[in-house]
């Protein structure tokens, strides 16, 4: 099965962008329709600094780059699975059990989208985080690529940075800028493009499926999108405990992220994959010490 859906834009996206063209234009002849607003042709929706991960499809094949796309994209799941796994105590085929039974993951490759890329940014975060923390940061240039996602992680970057532990951070932006670097060279106006695309789909006022859009949607209000937003800063705000570890830390803002972003499509909840594992952790030793009680008996005192 060959992703044929945002594949393509990504494709179309790097053949633009390696001749200097603008990667955020529709391109005439290939331009993919979109589904919720009928006549419109999408374009792929990432920032500049995400361009370096489809520039390498621009010397390939339609067919090859996506055979290899889908290649790439199972690979990708299955070492975030292991290293998850490894992250939070589980076995190598607890890893496989979940990507089996992870239904969001078959719906992610078969999409063709760049959900691996972001989980295995997320993966590589916790798994180097207590070991070099420099790279750690650079592997979440990958969860950048969909910034409103997961967007609480930014300001716990900061928060952190201002209590001393930097690294994370300047990993982040070193990545950033080099990702960015590299694509100014190929097109000095790729902002002036991203921006005028925003302008010009209005992105986060799609109707996705988020929580965000159905209190628009209900409301009537636009800007109730990201009334959720605030509500997801406060919490951060209200629960911060700086003595948290990341692996400890990251399943909660996982989960109100993905509670409170306004813009996301079903396949990017494969990015709960982490707080399943914590849960599943949470859940075994709840129930092995309720087990201990049963199996043990407890003596009377004399």
């Amino acid at each position: 099965m060959i992703p044929v859906n945002d594949f393509r834009l990504y494709w179309l996206a790097a053949k633009a962008l390696a001749s200097g063209a603008n990667p955020y234009a529709p391109v005439a002849g290939y331009t993919v329709v979109s589904l919720l607003h009928p006549g419109e042709a999408l374009v792929p929706f990432n920032p500049p600094w995400a361009m370096p991960l489809f520039l390498p499809l621009a010397w390939l094949p339609y067919r090859v780059g996506a055979f290899l796309w889908l290649a790439l994209s199972t690979g990708l799941i299955a070492v975030s699975a292991i290293w998850l796994a490894e992250v939070y105590g589980k076995t190598k085929f607890t890893a496989l059990v979940a990507i089996l039974v992870f239904p969001l993951i078959l719906l992610q490759v078969m999409h063709g989208q760049i959900g691996a890329f972001l989980l295995f940014g997320l993966a590589g975060f916790l798994r180097y985080v207590e070991r070099d923390q420099i790279l750690a940061g650079a592997f979440l240039v990958l969860l950048a690529a969909k910034p409103q996602l997961l967007f609480l992680i930014w300001p716990a970057l900061f928060v952190c940075a201002l209590a001393g532990r930097w690294r994370p951070l300047a990993g982040f932006l070193m990545a950033v800028c080099s990702s960015t670097g590299l694509v100014l060279v190929l097109r000095p106006g790729i902002f002036a493009d991203y921006f005028s695309m925003l302008r010009a789909h209005h992105v986060a006022s799609y109707d996705t499926a988020t929580l965000a859009s159905l209190l628009a949607h209900w409301s009537g209000i636009p800007a109730m999108q990201y009334m959720l937003v605030i509500v997801g800063l406060l919490s951060l705000a209200a629960t911060w405990n700086p003595a948290r570890t990341w692996a400890d830390r990251l399943p909660g803002l996982i989960m109100v992220s993905l509670a409170a972003t306004p813009y996301a499509w079903p396949a990017d909840y494969i990015l709960l994959l982490p707080a399943f594992f914590y849960m599943a952790g949470k859940f075994r030793r709840k129930v092995s010490y309720e087990e201990l009680d049963d199996l043990i008996p407890v003596r009377e005192l004399e």
